[in-house]
């Protein structure tokens, strides 16, 4: 088309210097204002001054930026390099090369010489990239790149479409060379590269995702359809995954260099290799005008009576919503992308692309591989630890170095419970003491020994920030070093979903563009433990019973022991790299753990609170969590599960039998009784003031304890007139202990333990018999009826 038979379109059309102006056909212009031109090299140009952008003007005009660039003039091809091409999709049912004419066709076409060196760097235009990337000057124009000035240097503009192929960004590259290539144009609303093209990948069934521009065009010239991500750290979940919903497969190309290790990291908590929550049973179909739609392709008939291909939009029913796709990796081999892959021998692009198709490996099992390595490389630095028969111990001695004195307790806990993320559900930990009693840098110190992917830290937190952060939560600790970020009710209620029902699901009403309200449902998936730190006695009573609850310690002789700390330079900082290493091989390492005698423990815990229900799953959590950290010293059971001791649970009990029976009020706290007893040595009320001096303890521990006391009610307080001093008298009399979780002795005479004792349980098949022991069902094998030990606690079995 030439600059004329454009403008036989417009109307109003008059001369203005060197070009024209004319009613742009693409908004409601009473004014001239689209300014018409011609290039030197016989392209149309154009220019909308109420803002449209070309491809806007062009559709309105009813013609193709194709159109523009028809009447191109160009430079005899005995002067330039030349490139043949044939068709190489290796999905597609067309066996011939490209047809002529076909404006991705390389044959005839020609590839402009490279400008001149500017700066030291090669000037990037149209030209000169098309030369440098073997890729026709006529072919890039019909993808709308063009030359254009970016801060006075020569640069190619390369325009960023949606699906309706309007305008959303545009990419400047300003140098052929160098680490800084690339600008983006003010104001741009990234998305993926070619969106235009995803309808024909949903009919292929697959699609390539690269990084960049040169390398999607690449693809195109071959009809492999492709889309480009615009730079390795610039993929957003939810903007971007949707757009592949109803295609097959997605082949994406890892780069050799930090730009492919940053997708393989975004992969890893994106939709694309997550799995999909369940659409709910009964799901009714969509019927009203906001219902979800995908494209699909028929054969129909025009007026002419001539068969067509037609793209509609159909509802789609709830229950059968477009599917991601399946992720597959590319690995190039001696290539550093598709661009230089083409490069390196144009002729057999099509069969070296299709090779890599066809290795392409699924992204689980690329997962499972890297596991594998990092784990062989994680143990090759850390087995000896791993092999440690009380690894805790040999924490405990690390933690002189990293800076904690006293705490011994606390810092095992919180790294047992850390430790055990790897299972479906774990105990979680509430840590209380008053400020500046070290909860904090206890905590922090702690989770240096711990690689940063095992949890996420905060100082604070919105109400709503668990519902719409984005930063993944699956099998991580959540730790909040201040529980003022859990005081509202409904950051109270994500909390407890999150660590009941291990995942976030909340519905919202949002108000969309179009100013109407609909409805979303957030969702944020778990299994998610909790450690969070707090000044205040209790909790939201609903959280309380989901924690375990301990204090820091606060006495005298642990001020005077952090002091000393204080006071030392004799500090030998840990080897924190071989316990990252420890962690990072227990991830890829069994998960699975067999309690052979959990039945027994549970006949022996009395059933004195509803809270046991809780609390007793903590328990088994954390036994699992420390056979799942000793793995390497443990037996194995037939299908591969790891076999918890009793040593297991001789270390647990040691780090919370107190807490348990605290948490249920069968033990009252040593700090409660010892406040109590000072108070029965008075005739008098007392004040707070007073049993400080007594208990020689400052005066804010003790008010902590005398609120713990009074809210247990073993102690009231006379005076009713806020602002007074309290006159504390005694309450309630103090209980008998009662002891919650049985001694390892009394365990172990009622259960003998099959894998303290090296005995692995058999799972065995046919007749049916009652263990003696745990009433657990057990399957015998005529063949081996000497095999009489319970699967389930090792105990004897009926005959």
């Amino acid at each position: 088309m030439t600059v004329e038979e454009f403008l036989s379109g417009l109307e109003r059309v008059k001369r203005s210097g060197n070009g024209w102006m004319a009613r742009c056909p693409a908004h409601e212009d009473r004014h001239a204002s689209l300014s018409v031109g011609e290039g030197d090299d016989g392209r149309i140009l154009l220019k909308c001054h109420a803002g449209c952008t070309n491809e806007e003007v062009v559709a309105a005009r009813g013609c193709t930026m194709a159109d523009l660039f028809a009447n191109t003039r160009t430079t005899p091809a005995d002067s330039r390099a030349t490139v043949q091409h044939r068709s190489a999709n290796p999905h597609s049912s067309t066996d011939s090369g490209v047809a002529k004419g076909d404006p991705g066709s390389v044959a005839g076409d020609t590839v402009a010489p490279l400008q001149p060196d500017q700066g030291g760097l090669r000037a990037c235009t149209l030209e000169a990239y098309s030369e440098a990337k073997g890729l026709p000057v006529d072919f890039l124009r019909t993808l709308g790149l063009s030359d254009a000035k970016y801060a006075d240097l020569a640069a190619v503009r390369m325009p960023y479409v949606d699906r309706d192929g309007l305008e959303q960004a545009v990419r400047f590259r300003i140098s052929l060379d160098g680490e800084d290539r690339f600008r983006w144009k003010s104001r741009s609303k990234l998305c993926l590269y070619g969106l235009t093209r995803v309808r024909r990948a949903r009919e292929l069934g697959y699609v390539v995702l690269v990084e960049g521009e040169s390398c999607a065009q690449t693809l195109w010239l071959h009809k492999i359809p492709a889309l480009g991500i615009p730079g390795a750290n610039n993929w957003k979940d939810d903007r971007d995954a949707p757009e592949l919903e109803g295609i097959g497969t997605a082949y994406v190309v890892i780069e050799p260099d930090k730009g492919g290790q940053t997708i393989l990291n975004w992969l890893a908590s994106s939709r694309l290799t997550g799995s999909r929550p369940p659409e709910p049973e009964g799901a009714e179909e969509e019927t009203d005008d906001d219902a979800p739609t995908m494209s699909i392709l028929r054969r129909g008939m025009d007026g002419s009576g001539h068969f067509v291909d037609i793209w509609e939009e159909a509802p789609v029913a709830k229950g059968e919503q477009p599917k991601l796709p399946k992720v597959k990796l590319i690995s190039l081999a001696d290539a550093k992308d598709v661009s230089d892959l083409y490069l390196q021998d144009p002729e057999r692009f099509a069969d070296s692309f299709e090779e890599a198709l066809q290795n392409a490996i699924p992204y689980e099992e690329h997962e499972r591989i890297a596991s594998e390595i990092r784990a062989k490389a994680a143990w090759d630095r850390a087995g000896i630890l791993a092999k440690q028969p009380r690894i805790l111990d040999v924490f405990e001695l690390e933690l002189d170095g990293a800076g904690v004195v006293g705490e011994r307790r606390l810092c095992k806990l919180i790294y047992l419970a850390i430790t055990g993320r790897f299972l479906d559900r774990f105990a979680s930990i509430a840590i209380k003491g008053p400020s500046a009693s070290g909860k904090s840098w206890t905590i922090e110190r702690v989770l240096e020994f711990f690689p940063p992917e095992a949890y996420y830290s905060l100082t604070a937190m919105s109400e709503r920030a668990l519902a719409y952060g984005t930063e993944p939560l699956s099998h991580r600790f959540l730790v909040l070093f201040e529980a003022a970020g859990l005081e509202s009710d409904f950051a109270s209620y994500l909390v407890r979903s999150l660590l009941s029902e291990g995942c976030v699901r909340y519905e919202t009403v949002e108000k969309g563009k179009d100013g109407e309200l609909r409805a979303r449902l957030v969702e944020r998936e778990g299994p998610t433990g909790l450690i969070v730190s707090t000044t205040s006695v209790s909790l939201h009573p609903e959280n309380e019973t989901r924690l375990l609850s301990l204090s820091a310690t606060d006495t005298p002789d642990q001020t005077k022991l952090v002091l000393s700390r204080l006071a030392s330079d004799d500090l030998r900082e840990p080897d924190l790299s071989r316990w990252h290493d420890l962690q990072v091989w227990l991830e890829g390492g069994e998960h699975e753990v067999a309690i052979p005698y959990a039945r027994t423990l549970a006949d022996l815990v009395p059933p004195v609170a509803v809270r046991l229900r809780r609390d007793f799953r903590s328990v088994l959590s954390l036994i699992r969590s420390h056979a799942i950290l000793h793995q390497a010293t443990r037996e194995r059971d037939e299908i591969g599960r790891i076999v918890a001791t009793l040593e297991d649970y001789a270390i647990v009990r040691d780090l919370v039998f107190d807490i348990v029976s605290e948490g249920v009020e069968a033990t009252v706290p040593a700090t409660v009784r010892e406040l109590v007893e000072a108070v029965t040595t008075f005739d008098e009320p007392i004040s707070v003031a007073k049993l400080a001096l007594t208990l020689g303890l400052d005066k804010s521990a003790t008010s902590r304890r005398w609120q713990n006391a009074r809210a247990r009610g073993y102690l009231r307080n006379l005076e009713d007139k806020r602002g007074k001093p309290a006159k504390i008298v005694l309450g309630e009399p103090l209980p008998d202990d009662v002891e919650i979780l049985p001694s390892v002795e009394l365990l172990e005479e009622r259960c003998t333990v099959a894998g303290a004792s090296g005995e692995v349980p058999r799972v065995l098949a046919a007749d049916v018999v009652e263990c003696i022991v745990c009433s657990s069902p057990y399957e015998l094998d005529d063949e081996h009826p000497e095999r009489l030990r319970c699967p389930t606690c090792a105990g004897e079995v009926a005959a």
